[in-house]
């Protein structure tokens, strides 16, 4: 009996030690090579400090998860590989990186700039040098690579400008040969790429919270890619969650891995390195690929978002109540979906210069990020709890007239919060988003619901309409006739 009248002061006691054991989670996606965006995730931040010899480690009772997609747009590729690279060394325990889209498609530059196992031009890329007038060489061959397969463009001359400044030499002392072996050897199995895939994972759980790059979806949850050196694809199913992220994460690194190894004929060695930019492309003809991990999104092509009712019941019974993303560009702070039973956060910003820091511990979140406003940034910092029936954070906002006013997706310091809709470009889907900050007021006298799949709309046709709906709420109902 007194066992018993001791019980619930022993598991209050257990509680407090688990949580306090229990890691504290920083999260920073899609950074594309945009510096900025490392900075600003540096800044105050508790999870990571200098180690003392001009590096940086993770520290003790944190994790820091990458959620992918390093390089190709911004000005600092080479220095944000080398950062990752020297931070995963420093941290391995501490430190979860997730393969991107962007990332994994780099095994192709292997494969098809080897020397020891040449390759024949491709019919579009002999058009390509036919239309500019350019001899095939390996640096022309790799400048295609970038702008025609990877959506990196710029990444070419922007490497030869930090490989000048790593030397200290002006930019024109830097040669196409030497751009594309830099490149060739930090794009391979023994580079600061080849590191990050080798240890980076498709799926990482810590707790209750589950990473992915692109999406968790009706025909992605519990596949596992099976046979990958075959040209067509089959696909088994796991029994439950931790089948699914062990496989899944078995697979990956068996791709990897023989990647990294190589093979004797180019057939052969180009095997895994295309099974792995087959799962992380879009399917042919659309702008997504539901079926992988990497590529498919929580948004269709009219930029709604959603999350399954199957997958968050079965990710729930699992002991899932949180799903972490990038990959989808999702306005200037993360976008937060709360359903009934699990909550999503999309968090790639990379349609704007700034960076974001992501911090969750248990069932609270916080954010710490900016709204570009047209009157100008709006620094916004808040925080929410899963379990906060009357958080308005991550619910959509409903005027009376049933006018759908956006998502509430962040909280200024002065205590209002920013709606958020995706917009349109005409009549096609884009990564635009708008934003309207409102008083607490207004929020608190609309009414909120759980995320629901409800189309973009243009800016234009939609403002009006807004503007009326939310002045309703803030002037209240209508005065009785007398």
């Amino acid at each position: 009996m007194r066992f018993f009248g001791l019980l619930p002061l022993i598991l209050a006691w257990w509680g407090l030690v688990f949580a306090a054991d229990s890691p504290k989670i920083v999260y920073l996606t899609d950074v594309e090579g945009h510096w900025s965006r490392v900075e600003d995730f540096l800044r105050d931040n508790p999870a990571i400090e200098s180690d003392g010899h001009g590096g940086w480690r993770v520290r003790n009772g944190y994790v820091f998860v990458y959620g992918g997609d390093a390089v190709d747009k911004g000005p600092n590729p080479r220095q944000f590989l080398h950062f990752m690279s020297d931070l995963k060394a420093s941290s391995p325990d501490r430190m979860f990186e997730i393969a991107g889209n962007r990332d994994v498609i780099k095994v192709l530059v292997q494969s098809e700039l080897s020397e020891r196992l040449p390759k024949e031009p491709s019919e579009r890329y002999k058009r390509w040098l036919a239309e500019k007038g350019l001899k095939d060489t390996r640096s022309e061959r790799l400048r295609w690579m970038l702008a025609e397969m990877m959506g990196a463009p710029k990444l070419y001359e922007n490497w030869r400008t930090e490989l000048a400044q790593a030397r200290g030499v002006e930019r024109s002392a830097i040669s196409d040969d030497e751009v594309t072996q830099d490149i060739y050897h930090d794009f391979g199995p023994n580079g600061a790429m080849g590191r990050y895939l080798a240890s980076a994972e498709l799926i990482h759980r810590e707790g209750e919270t589950l990473f992915v790059h692109g999406a968790v979806t009706d025909e992605n949850l519990f596949l596992i890619p099976d046979d990958p050196s075959s040209a067509t694809e089959t696909a088994r199913r796991a029994g439950n969650l931790d089948e699914w992220i062990s496989e899944s994460n078995a697979w990956y690194r068996g791709r990897i891995e023989a990647w990294k190894n190589g093979a004797s004929s180019p057939d052969e060695e180009a095997g895994a390195a295309k099974s792995l930019a087959r799962y992380s492309g879009r399917q042919p003809g659309t702008y997504a690929n539901s079926q992988s991990l990497i590529y498919a999104r929580f948004s269709d092509e009219t930029g709604a978002s959603t999350l399954s009712p199957d997958v968050e019941r079965v990710l729930a019974s699992a002991g899932i109540r949180r799903v972490v993303v990038g990959h989808t560009p999702s306005g200037h702070t993360p976008t937060i979906l709360r359903g009934n039973k699990v909550e999503v956060i999309i968090a790639d910003n990379s349609t704007e210069a700034h960076g974001v820091l992501l911090a969750l511990e248990g069932n609270r979140a916080e954010v710490r990020s900016q709204v570009n406003l047209d009157s100008g940034p709006v620094p916004v910092k808040f925080s929410w709890k899963l379990d906060d029936p009357r958080e308005p954070i991550g619910k959509t906002l409903f005027a009376a007239s049933g006018e759908v006013l956006g998502l509430v997706t962040a909280r200024t310091e002065s205590g209002d919060y920013m709606i958020y809709r995706n917009l349109r470009d005409g009549d096609a889907w884009s990564f635009r988003s708008s934003y309207r900050q409102v008083p607490e007021a207004a929020v608190r006298e609309g009414t909120l619901r759980a995320p629901y799949k409800a189309a973009a709309e243009d800016a234009t046709s939609c403002a009006a309409r807004i503007q009326a709906a939310l002045q309703s709420l803030l002037s209240g109902p209508a005065p009785a006739p007398q």
